[in-house]
């Protein structure tokens, strides 16, 4: 969604790296240094433009963009957006492992509000279930029943490999 802004109305350095990014041809990584080059700032220190011309690039354009190391931005093919899932899943199960380890430090459960009760209880249910979902053992349950489906499984059927 983009708030009702046309590209004119994008702030100016979001504008000059979103122009600079529709460019970018397929495999082609641009570099910090260039990126920074063109707004006159570091971009790996003043990230919002650069964070919001590549989200933007993906949702008007389809034009998908991973950070390299230390280096730039790459815009990536079919086959790197298709298997970058694996490493979000990996975020995924991480940021729920952590967001666990948060919740567990509740000192008085009993003495808080029970509309707080509430959203612990359901964070850690959530939260359980993402990290139990994303483990390494279960991708591969949803990879072979997606390979015996020979296509990308509904929500239903998906859930059910959980089981």
């Amino acid at each position: 969604m983009n708030n009702g802004k046309t590209i004119g109305e994008m702030l100016p350095d979001t504008l000059t790296l979103y122009k600079r990014l529709l460019t970018a041809k397929v495999g082609e990584q641009i570099s910090y240094e260039e990126l920074s080059g063109l707004i006159g700032a570091d971009v790996t220190e003043r990230r919002g433009p650069l964070t919001s011309a590549i989200r933007r690039a993906q949702r008007e354009k389809e034009m998908v963009f991973d950070s390299v190391r230390g280096q730039g931005i790459k815009r990536l093919d079919d086959v790197q957006i298709a298997t970058s899932a694996t490493g979000i899943i990996k975020r995924v199960r991480r940021m729920s492992e952590k967001a666990i380890k948060r919740l567990t430090c509740v000192r008085d459960f009993a003495a808080m509000p029970d509309d707080a009760q509430v959203k612990h209880n359901a964070g850690m249910s959530i939260l359980a279930v993402m990290r139990q979902v994303s483990t390494p053992a279960t991708a591969k349950k949803v990879e072979a029943a997606v390979t015996a489906a020979k296509g990308a499984l509904p929500l239903a059927k998906t859930l059910e490999v959980f089981k």
